[in-house]
């Protein structure tokens, strides 16, 4: 089986780690990642036990892949990138191939669906919901901090789960396949809502949620309206939510978040797809959503003042 995986961030550095018995090709925009890969003899990878590999992949544009058929794609882009790669990864994938969206929030997966939905071919499009503790270092370089699990599906169980269970036997890690992957990107979504712009906020680790009573009371009344929203839409989330908030950040304690990563490199956040997808969805189902409003508008205001 063939795969392919854009986007060569902390995602795609990890899912490249996870199918290294493949030998897997990377595609990415940028001519440092090419250096990069040259530099390292591969992908750098630095596991939780301190253990260090170099992952050999073959690398590239999108355009010298032209008339490639891979099996199965992966789009690990952030959200707001999704339309391009999603154009890129139809022309790559197989008819009868399927494409693997892994990124936070709400609304890249419906972007791929769409784009993909008008190829001629038949592909199929998954959603992947990763739980581990990964950062990018550079370039081409991750570092792993927790092992959590990858769970692939379909909205709706609208796929071919064989095709899924074939593709998740050739990653190593923790994978797993079910057939409403929805409630799982909910509670995700929810989690990270609680979490990341407060770290924004306060520019600190994901500690301060708990190590301030104020931020605990704004992550409550962040996943009291995300809870609100998604039972609006028939979600049912597989796990108490505030719970869960509270034993990741007990477990990612001194991890900088994805968000806060962006915000500190003065790139574009997710939070239009974050807390703001929640904003969104809560205004179709005549749900208001406050506090989940104001972050949004505050860590955008403050992403503009730091580019400024």
């Amino acid at each position: 089986m063939k795969i392919a995986i854009i986007g060569l961030g902390a995602v795609g550095g990890l899912l490249a780690y996870m199918a290294r018995r493949v030998k897997p090709t990377v595609i990415y925009r940028s001519p440092v990642y090419r250096e990069a890969i040259k530099c390292f003899g591969g992908v750098y990878v630095r596991l939780p036990d301190g253990r260090e590999e170099i992952v050999k992949v073959d690398h590239g544009y999108a355009n010298e892949f032209e008339g490639s058929s891979f099996d199965t794609v992966f789009i690990t882009v952030k959200a707001y990138d999704t339309r391009a790669a999603a154009i890129e990864a139809s022309r790559l994938v197989k008819d009868g191939g399927v494409v693997v969206v892994i990124q936070n929030g709400i609304g890249g997966l419906e972007e791929a669906i769409h784009v993909i939905g008008e190829s001629e071919k038949k592909i199929d499009v998954a959603l992947g919901v990763l739980t581990y503790g990964v950062t990018r270092l550079r370039a081409s370089a991750i570092e792993v901090k927790g092992v959590g699990e990858l769970l692939l599906g379909f909205k709706e169980g609208r796929g071919d789960l064989e095709l899924l269970r074939r593709v998740a036997e050739l990653l190593d890690g923790n994978v797993r396949v079910v057939e409403d992957v929805e409630p799982y990107r909910w509670l995700k979504v929810i989690v990270n809502a609680a979490i990341n712009p407060l770290t924004v906020i306060a520019n600190a680790p994901n500690r301060i949620v708990l190590e301030l009573d104020s931020y605990w009371e704004l992550a409550v009344k962040i996943v009291e309206e995300g809870v609100k929203v998604a039972e609006a839409l028939g979600i049912m989330l597989p796990r108490d939510p505030l719970e869960t908030v509270r034993e990741v950040v007990e477990k990612t304690r001194n991890n900088i978040s994805s968000m806060l990563q962006d915000y500190r490199a003065g790139r574009r956040t997710e939070i239009d797809y974050i807390n703001g997808a929640i904003v969104r969805l809560g205004k179709e189902k005549n749900i208001d959503t406050p506090v989940n409003y104001t972050l949004t508008l505050l860590v955008k205001g403050l992403t503009e003042l730091r580019r400024l």
